[in-house]
């Protein structure tokens, strides 16, 4: 249970893959255009920071301006991973992951989807390109900033790491050069020394910005696009949580009702979390608990921001949603541990996985300058209220990052075939981001499954779906009526399972 829980709560909040194996290991030079930089691949193994699963693939590194627009000037190195498509018949366009975050890395994190993209990858290669400032491309770090304890820190302790790490990194890069149109290009440029002529986009969460942001630039480049978790232009990510969080708590505080057991047991989740948010308000407590990984006693400070927090981060994903409400009517009867400890275990696997200081570099431009106004009586009856946006606009105060016009917002038109993928409860892009994205994609076709959170791509037959939208390279005709057969997460009934 414990492992399960923490890897469905990663940054691209999808359901942990079994082992895939692929053969032809063989080092082998791809093809790079004349003047390109040269991209050699050799055997590798591919590792996620917590499973044992191991992936074997084809690695190398490809030197890209650091500043496109001035490309005498200081290079970075990207990681690339290729895992190969089973022999023989493979077709010539390959498959591009593009993770979350954003501050993902695509090759640490494609261990725990390897399953879903199985079914891809018998015909075509899965390209993993580290977005410059993750993982092992001139990763942007501060170990401070990005250590395990982040979901339990104190807002003051939080912005006083961030101003000290973007002036250090400040002194190291420019990171007004680390934002999604800078990735898009040296995509294109992995593309290119790949020899690829076109390529499918499958992007989650911030990847499917990624994706978006890459067609516009690179529109015959695009064969067919998958979007997981739909975050189109139009959508400034984090200004809009605090509303989208609520709509999915009153989704599951709802479904609870509709439950006779879980309604018996649980009468009121959103008074429970209202309640224990206004005693935290009154003072903060400190817990002794054990760490949910290595079982050593430690102490947790607990207070209102971060209960917060934590009942956004396990609103991702209908496993632990199926949890809440027990663990926030255990907490207001005084024993908030639990829902401590599991905050904890989620934390560490997001704080894992993400680069933070990219994260920032990222949403600083292109997304907290066009928060909405304030809308005080609207916030008064969130659970977030506006602490999303205070807390990114107060870090964004404190951390170097570039400008990016207006015209960057503007909705994206592409005529590539495109499958819009939504979880119903999704708290942070929910199906309405799709709904807005459809609107200038008019080859597209938008899912939605009941019940489910952030990252759907693992979900049921979902990977099925996926591999027969491809390979067709259309969304006119495709079959998803397996897809209504996913049902949301029993609830809880106390803390040790659901009802059997």
């Amino acid at each position: 249970m414990r492992q399960r829980l923490r890897l469905i709560v990663v940054a691209a909040a999808v359901t942990v893959a079994a082992i895939w194996l692929v053969t032809n290991r063989r080092a082998r030079p791809a093809a790079a255009p004349a003047g390109a930089s040269r991209l050699v691949l050799t055997s590798c193994q591919l590792a996620h920071p917590f499973l044992a699963t191991r992936i074997p693939a084809m690695c190398g590194t490809l030197e890209v301006p650091e500043d496109h627009d001035h490309p005498a000037g200081r290079t970075l190195s990207l990681r690339v991973a290729v895992v190969q498509a089973e022999a023989g018949g493979k077709a010539p366009d390959p498959v591009f992951f593009l993770a979350g975050g954003p501050g993902q890395a695509a090759t640490e994190i494609y261990p725990a989807l390897a399953d879903t993209f199985k079914r891809v990858a018998r015909k075509r290669d899965i390209v993993l390109v580290d977005q410059r400032g993750t993982g092992s491309s001139a990763r942007l770090d501060c170990s401070e900033l990005s250590q395990p304890d982040s979901v339990v820190r104190t807002d003051l302790d939080e912005l006083r790491l961030v101003a000290a790490c973007g002036e250090v990194l400040g002194r190291k890069a420019d990171l007004r050069r680390y934002g999604s149109e800078d990735f898009a290009r040296d995509l294109d440029l992995v593309r290119g020394a790949l020899g690829a002529e076109q390529v499918n986009l499958v992007g989650a969460s911030y990847g499917t910005r990624m994706a978006l942001v890459y067609a516009r630039r690179f529109p015959a480049r695009v064969r067919s696009m998958v979007l997981d978790g739909v975050a189109p232009l139009e959508m400034a990510v984090g200004g809009f949580f605090e509303r989208d969080a609520q709509r999915a708590f009153t989704l599951a505080a709802g479904r609870c009702r509709a439950d006779p057991a879980c309604a018996t047991a649980f009468p009121d989740p959103a008074g429970d979390l209202a309640a224990l948010v206004a005693s935290l308000e009154r003072g903060p407590r400190t817990l002794s608990l054990r760490d949910p990984l290595s079982g050593a006693a430690r102490q947790v400070t607990l207070d209102a921001g971060t209960v917060r927090r934590l009942v956004l981060l396990l609103s991702y994903a209908p496993e632990t949603v199926s949890l809440l409400p027990a663990l926030l009517a255990e907490a207001r009867r005084g024993d908030p541990g639990p829902l401590a400890a599991l905050g904890l275990t989620a934390g560490r696997d997001v704080q894992a996985t993400i680069s933070r200081p990219l994260q920032l570099a990222v949403l600083c431009a292109e997304d907290e300058p066009w928060f909405p106004p304030d809308d005080p009586a609207a916030e008064r009856a969130r659970y977030l209220g506006r602490s999303v946006r205070a807390a990114f606009t107060a870090a964004c105060q404190r951390f170097p990052h570039g400008t990016m016009p207006a015209s960057f917002r503007e909705p994206v038109r592409s005529t590539a075939p495109t499958l819009l993928l939504s979880g119903e409860a999704d708290p942070v892009t929910p199906p309405e981001w799709a709904a807005i994205a459809a609107k200038s994609l008019p080859n597209s076709r938008q899912l939605t499954l009941a019940g489910q959170g952030h990252g759907t791509l693992g979900r049921g037959c979902m990977a099925k779906v996926v591999e027969r939208f491809i390979a067709a390279g259309t969304a006119a005709g495709l079959d998803a009526d397996c897809l209504a057969s996913v049902k949301p997460q029993p609830f809880f009934l106390d803390l040790a399972g659901p009802m059997p």
